[in-house]
């Protein structure tokens, strides 16, 4: 006997090969225990809109994340996926095509065309690691100098020490082109310093404010980057509290650690509570910035749970959408919505976008 739900979704599917599909994926396990939703049907047929010519760098659009088509986990958490679910509602782009004029698409990266052209404009990047491409790149190619930040990298390093080929040694546009090691163009900074939601020296390191970084500076006259593992929830949220603050920032560029860096057996930052405050945070900031692409496809086409989670063996990562696809790390791009005269769309307005919208190619 097929129980009301099932029926329910049955009943929605559009096509013979929907309902093959279908009736295979209600095979795969435990009913009771995974319900899939006609969502997860639907998703199983859409195609990026970069076919065939897709880069593996971030990309503009509705991201395309395919349910798996065996559930992967132990366990199937209701509210994880709801949280997931939201994640990726809340960084699909809504933008229409023209507004940007283009993209430029560089690894984790979805450049707004229209809002590169200002390089009187400084760029600021938070975590940088042994080499950052994203402060080279608004060197070399947009023509920004940058200013990098990072309280964990060794004083010695090249970056921080200010070693690394400079604008200030006359390197000149075109001579850091195809460079296998750290160059920059435009003359850039480097500081031992990290972002936190107060300024101050803990743990041995030096912290310091967005605010007080971005304070004499223009509207939109910065392009931030942050990489600074977890700690973007606490600056992000004392950002959407000063409106004054966010007019100066032209571009933010992400990456989203969720649940981090406290790893997964710490309840305080991978509970519930924690997870769905920074989900809302992230979706406050969807709504002052355009979302312009994030690398959710990229990550989807990587991800083979059919191979290796075939046994339902996997651990349930922290949040993921209804269809499985773990959304708790990952880089998304966003713009000013002041620069492009275009509010972002509220999020009951984005939900009935995104409904229609066709979920697959023809």
């Amino acid at each position: 006997m097929i129980s009301a739900p099932i029926a329910l979704v049955m009943a929605t599917i559009e096509s013979e090969s929907e309902m093959i599909l279908y009736r295979k994926m209600l095979q795969i396990g435990d009913v009771n225990r995974r319900l899939l939703r006609i969502g997860d049907v639907k998703r199983q047929r859409c195609s990026p809109i970069c076919t065939p010519n897709c880069s593996q760098s971030s990309r503009p659009g509705k991201p395309c994340l395919p349910a798996a088509m065996v559930w992967p986990f132990r366990s199937n958490t209701e509210w994880r996926s709801d949280l997931g679910e939201r994640i990726v509602q809340a960084v699909t782009p809504t933008l229409p095509d023209e507004a940007c004029g283009g993209y430029h698409l560089f690894g984790d990266h979805t450049f707004c065309v229209k809002a590169m052209m200002e390089s009187t404009a400084v760029a600021l990047s938070y975590g940088i690691e042994k080499r950052d491409l994203w402060s080279e790149l608004m060197s070399n190619v947009f023509h920004v100098p940058p200013c990098l930040h990072d309280c964990s990298v060794p004083p010695r390093s090249p970056l921080i020490a200010a070693t690394a080929p400079n604008g200030t040694n006359a390197t000149g546009f075109g001579n850091c082109k195809n460079a296998k090691k750290a160059c920059y163009e435009m003359p850039y900074k480097a500081f031992s310093i990290c972002l936190w939601q107060k300024s101050g020296r803990m743990t041995g390191r030096n912290y310091e404010t967005l605010e007080s970084h971005l304070e004499g500076l223009a509207n939109l006259s910065a392009y931030i980057k942050m990489d600074v593992e977890g700690v973007e929830w606490q600056v992000l949220e004392r950002l959407l509290s000063n409106q004054t603050t966010m007019r100066k920032i032209r571009t933010l560029d992400v990456e989203f650690h969720f649940g981090f860096p406290c790893g997964e057996t710490a309840e305080l930052c991978t509970g519930q509570e924690q997870l769905e405050a920074e989900v809302r945070i992230l979706e406050r900031l969807s709504q002052h910035f355009n979302v312009t692409g994030s690398n959710l496809e990229v990550y989807r086409e990587g991800w083979h749970p059919e191979d290796d989670c075939k046994q339902q063996q996997c651990i349930e990562p922290l949040v993921h959408t209804s269809g499985g696809f773990g959304v708790a790390q990952f880089s998304a791009s966003f713009v000013n919505s002041e620069l492009l005269a275009t509010p972002p769309v509220e999020q009951e307005d984005r939900q009935q976008q995104q409904q229609m919208q066709p979920m697959w190619s023809s």
